[in-house]
Formats: structure tokens, C-alpha cells, sequence
């Protein structure tokens, strides 16, 4: 019986599927046992055998992996264009969105120094570069230690005070990521930069992979902090004032810094 599978349904079932339930009912698994492993489960009639169960098992197996097999991209003799990422866009039902620092670029929010030394063109150093110099800090790096912000918070809050006065808004990208959520085709979208613009296009399904300047908690119990209370600690620290630490209000944990 353990043989009877593929010769009924070889017409239409993928030779891997196939090789795949073989393997699975060769270590005695059932049907059920698959489809637990599947985190799914079908109602069966009471007269099926097991082989009709196993069958229903496998074309189950075969859908899915249809739909789950990334479509082609079109035939290009180069790299794929604006014109070609709008067609797939427009034919795709459910998109995985990952933003990079691109997505940003033209907003003017700078971006973190590359490994290549991203800076001005005229050679100066950039942004991180002059907040870490103006703390004493031997590397823009140790603005995000953990060690630096708890010995002292206010080169970060300084930098967060530049970070927030720039008046950057959603770019074509941005908006783009938008529209595909209010189509109901965007599944989520996984953003390393820490703009917080795709919030402030509109984005709900999004997480910021390195968090956002539009959002502090605390590193105990992520309580959320005020945005007003915030922004006077940042702009203290820009003004030359060592910030006062801000603390968390839900808990009372020695390390509850925001």
C-alpha cells in the first residue's frame, strides 16, 4: 500500500511531494501525524481509507507548496527596473516588504556610517562623527553601547535631539508601502532604518528592526515613555546641559533608563 500513492496521483503531484509522503509513511507516521506537523487539520469521512487519506494529504502538500513558490520575475537582459518591480507589485497578492537605508535617502535623514566611511563629500565628518567628537567619544559606535548611554545618556539624547528637529517626510517609497497595505496586499514590512517614516506614512503592519526616533521605552520593562518628557531631555543634552536620566514610571529597576 505504501507504494500505491504516487502511481494514482503521478499525474499530478510533483515527483518531491511525492517522494516526500513516501518518506514520511515510511517512518509509520498517519496522515494526522503530517498534518499536525503542518499545524493543520482535516475532517474525514468515517468510510475513508487510509491511502484516500493520505492522497487528500498530499494534494494539501502540493497546493500549498504552490503558493507558496516565489513568482518568476520578468526576463531582463540587466537588473530589474522601476517598470518591472511595478508590474510584479501590481500582480501580487500578498508582499513581504524589507526597508533599507534607499528607502530614505532622498528624505534627508542621514544614515549611519557604512563600513566604507559614509560621509560628505567634502571629506567632513558627518553627523554621527560630530556627536560623538562633541561627547568625547572615541567612535560613533559607542553612542549605541549600552555602557556609554547607562555611564552617560546624554550623548545619545543629543543625537536624538538631531535626529528629530529635521523636518524629513515620507518618500514615493514610503507612501508606495502605504497603498500597498490599504490594497490589502501587504503582509508586513521590516524596516532597519530608525526614521519612523513608514509610521508617518501610514504604515501599521511595520517593526522597526533598530527601533525609531519617534519612539523611546524603558530597557527594563519597555514601558513606553512621554514623547514631551522625551524631547526636553534631548534638547537639555544638545544645549550643552548633561541631561538629567530619564527614568521609567512603571518600574524601579537601577536600570530603568528611557
Amino acid at each position: 500500500m505504501a507504494n500505491e500513492l504516487e502511481p494514482r496521483a503521478s499525474h499530478v503531484l510533483p515527483a518531491a511531494v511525492s517522494a516526500w509522503i513516501s518518506g514520511r509513511r515510511a517512518r509509520r507516521e498517519s496522515p494526522e501525524d503530517v498534518l499536525a506537523d503542518l499545524g493543520l487539520c482535516l475532517a474525514s469521512e468515517a468510510s475513508e481509507s487510509e491511502e484516500e487519506r493520505w492522497l487528500r494529504v498530499a494534494y494539501l502538500v502540493a497546493e500549498c507548496r504552490s503558493l507558496c513558490r516565489p513568482r518568476s520575475r520578468p526576463a531582463s537582459a540587466g537588473d530589474t527596473t522601476a517598470t518591472d518591480a511595478a508590474r510584479i507589485l501590481a500582480g501580487a497578492s500578498a508582499v513581504l516588504v524589507l526597508v533599507g537605508a534607499d528607502a530614505s535617502e532622498s528624505s534627508g535623514f542621514p544614515c549611519f556610517p557604512s563600513p566604507a566611511g559614509a560621509r560628505p563629500v567634502d571629506g567632513s565628518p558627518n553627523l554621527f562623527e560630530r556627536v560623538a567628537a562633541r561627547h568625547g567619544l572615541a567612535t560613533p559606535e559607542r553612542l549605541f553601547e549600552m555602557s556609554s548611554f547607562v555611564a552617560n545618556p546624554a550623548p545619545l539624547y543629543d543625537l536624538l535631539h538631531e535626529l528629530r528637529r529635521r523636518e524629513c517626510v515620507p518618500t514615493t517609497c514610503h507612501k508606495l508601502l502605504a497603498q500597498l497595505e490599504r490594497r490589502g496586499s501587504l503582509l508586513h514590512a521590516y524596516s532597519a532604518n530608525v526614521d519612523g517614516l513608514e509610521s508617518a506614512a501610514g504604515v501599521r503592519r511595520v517593526s522597526h528592526l533598530h527601533g525609531s526616533v519617534r519612539l523611546a521605552h524603558c530597557c527594563v520593562c519597555r514601558a513606553p515613555a512621554d514623547p514631551a518628557r522625551l524631547g526636553a531631555v534631548a534638547d537639555a543634552a544638545h544645549d550643552g546641559a548633561r541631561a538629567a536620566e530619564l527614568r521609567c514610571s512603571s518600574c524601579s529597576h537601577e536600570l530603568n533608563h528611557i
